[in-house]
């Protein structure tokens, strides 16, 4: 119960957020993901029209992940001011540095909404093809846990009764 309770509080959603960024192989298919996520909707809604520091309000509610609320925060704050969104998130190593540039190609060619739309489609593409990869990896992996545990049950069920019949034969 203890641990639900920590789970469910700031401490432990911040724990397992920044794990799930930070894990070798799951960290960095969680960035990859979630950046997909805001950026699609940052150039959604940038495209139609919705102010920037409305669409990073929006696009902060949508990350699902703490340290990503906080680096939007931290851009709309920022772009407040006046600076460009690039610059706060160039400093993150949530963003990658591809999607930075991206971005401040973007900003200054006064198409940031469809520069985000196919950045977010291009990091959906590449997501697709590292799960297919990982799956491909993992199921011979699964296939040869499966056939040892089925072997091992078929052993145990079988063993016995090659006792008994040796027993049978020699005793006969």
């Amino acid at each position: 119960m203890g641990g639900w309770y920590w789970l469910g509080s700031a401490a432990g959603r911040r724990t397992i957020h920044t794990g799930m960024v930070r894990l070798p192989v799951v960290g960095r298919l969680s960035r990859s993901y979630i950046t997909a996520r805001v950026m699609r909707v940052l150039g959604v809604l940038l495209e139609g029209k919705v102010v920037l520091l409305d669409a990073l309000k929006l696009a902060r509610a949508s990350s699902g992940n703490m340290l990503y609320d906080r680096l939007l925060e931290q851009a709309e704050e920022q772009v407040t001011r006046g600076e460009t969104m690039s610059a706060c998130l160039g400093g993150s190593p949530l963003i990658a540095g591809t999607v930075v540039e991206a971005i401040r190609s973007g900003e200054r060619t006064g198409q940031l909404g469809p520069v985000l739309v196919s950045v977010a489609d291009y990091l959906d593409e590449e997501n697709e093809l590292v799960v297919k990869t990982l799956t491909g990896i993992i199921e011979p992996v699964i296939l040869i846990g499966l056939g040892l545990v089925i072997g091992f049950m078929a052993i145990s069920m079988f063993l016995p009764l090659f006792d008994l019949t040796s027993m049978a034969k020699g005793g006969g």
